[in-house]
């Protein structure tokens, strides 16, 4: 249900983003985008996109983390998430 995964998504930030990694938030959402978008896991990758989005990572940026990602998880993997990607530019 969309109130949990919101809860869990709530959880997520306070205890994994900014808890302050060696690497630091912005790093650390793609390596999230990038195990959301092999695995397949669609609804949590979108959120995850708006995440990285907002946190500085361009289109582009994220486009190309997904196309290098379908060369280790397969390009059908890599066209799903792309398709999210692309939903949400054009959702805005």
């Amino acid at each position: 249900p969309p109130e949990l995964q919101s809860g869990l998504n709530s959880l997520w930030y306070v205890c994994g983003m900014r808890r302050g990694t060696a690497w630091g938030g912005r790093p650390t959402s793609l390596v999230v985008v990038s195990v959301l978008a092999a695995t397949g896991h669609n609804e949590e990758l979108k959120t995850h996109l708006r995440g990285a989005l907002n946190l500085g990572w361009t289109v582009d940026e994220l486009r190309e983390a997904l196309l290098q990602m379908g060369a280790y998880a397969g390009f059908s993997a890599a066209h799903e998430a792309l398709d999210v990607l692309s939903e949400i530019i054009t959702q805005g």
